[in-house]
């Protein structure tokens, strides 16, 4: 974190130095949020996405100016905005261990009871 250190000492606010963002699928198009900024970018593609946020990201970060930095950096992405974040992270961290596990694991189905033991239905 940065620390912008205004005449009083009680002024002062801590700002981000990473911002993160995360894009994803839905309908037939891509979404991507900014969760500092609470900023939001559409593109057909996850490379467009990335190109149309750090456009987003530069022109937001260029408008600002020590009047309003305050009130306009940061600012947070509603809650639901972060639980998909955290939804979608979970997901990617879970597929890249599954992958990896995958290497080591085999999952088969086991048949428990043996066929000449099981009980058929009478009829």
């Amino acid at each position: 974190m940065v620390t912008l250190i205004s005449e009083r000492k009680k002024d002062m606010k801590k700002y981000p130095t990473l911002l993160r963002c995360y894009a994803r699928p839905e309908a037939d198009h891509y979404i991507g949020h900014c969760l500092e900024l609470d900023l939001a970018v559409q593109g057909n593609s996850l490379s467009e996405v990335r190109q149309k946020m750090e456009e987003c990201l530069a022109g937001y970060l260029q408008s600002l100016d020590p009047e309003n930095v305050q009130n306009l950096f940061p600012r947070s992405a509603p809650p639901q905005i972060w639980l998909d974040y955290y939804r979608v992270f979970l997901l990617v961290q879970s597929g890249r261990f599954l992958r990896n596990l995958g290497q080591k694991v085999q999952i088969f189905q086991e048949q428990v009871i043996p066929q000449r033991l099981a009980i058929h239905p009478v009829g």
